[in-house]
Order: structure tokens, then C-alpha cells, then sequence
């Protein structure tokens, strides 16, 4: 998996760079080993300069697995860790849901096909 980060309005420190690494080398373990291929976008940031209320930070991901839908995350918040784990946890429900989605139609069709052996 390859994560290329993209930072607008503030500096990218090692901190931030080691965090972000951290967090989404976890993505790893939802995608199968044919899916290493995949490519992680994130852009980080401040969705304003002057103004210092409300949700000020903002963490986007972006995932791309060859021969797959693209998976995208746009989360704001009042601190720009929980943006990134939020948008984490966005991209990681978006997994599930598409693992589980295709596990019910193999389960469906199998259906499907045991019923027209039985003669239903």
C-alpha cells in the first residue's frame, strides 16, 4: 500500500507524518493481499486561516484499489487527530460494508442454485 500525504495551511511535521502512518498502515489488515496494490491519498489541512471557531481542521482520504470502486472520506473537526481517525474509521466501514455486500450475494446465488438442484 502506498500513502501519499498532501498538506494545506500548516506544515507537516514528523509527528504528524509518523501518526498518519500509523493510523492507516492499519488499513492493511481489511484489504486482501491482492489489493497491495492499493493507493492512499490523504490531504490534511485548515479549512481557514482567520478564523478560530467551529471545525477548523479537515483530513481527507482517499483509497484506490485496482479494479475496484474508489473509496473517499472527507471528515472536519475541532482537532486535526481525531479528523484523521475519523476519516480512518470512515474508510474502514466503507470496506466492511462492501466485503459484506458481496459475501450476501455469494450466499444468495449459492442459494439460488441449491434450490433449483432440490427442484424448488
Amino acid at each position: 500500500m502506498k500513502i501519499s500525504i498532501k498538506a494545506t495551511n500548516i506544515e507537516i511535521t514528523p509527528a504528524i507524518e509518523q501518526y498518519l502512518f500509523y493510523k492507516l498502515s492499519k488499513l492493511e489488515k481489511y484489504l486482501d493481499e491482492s489489493e497491495s496494490e492499493a493507493l492512499v491519498d490523504v490531504e490534511i489541512g485548515k479549512t481557514t486561516e482567520h478564523h478560530r471557531h467551529g471545525q477548523v481542521f479537515k483530513a481527507e482520504i482517499n483509497l484506490v484499489v485496482p479494479g475496484q470502486v474508489m473509496r473517499r472520506a472527507n471528515i472536519e473537526g475541532f482537532d486535526l487527530y481525531s479528523a484523521i481517525v475519523s476519516a480512518r474509521d470512515e474508510i474502514v466501514s466503507q470496506i466492511k460494508i462492501s466485503q459484506d455486500k458481496n459475501t450476501t450475494m455469494f450466499r444468495r446465488g449459492a442459494r439460488k442454485i441449491k434450490d433449483m438442484m432440490r427442484g424448488y
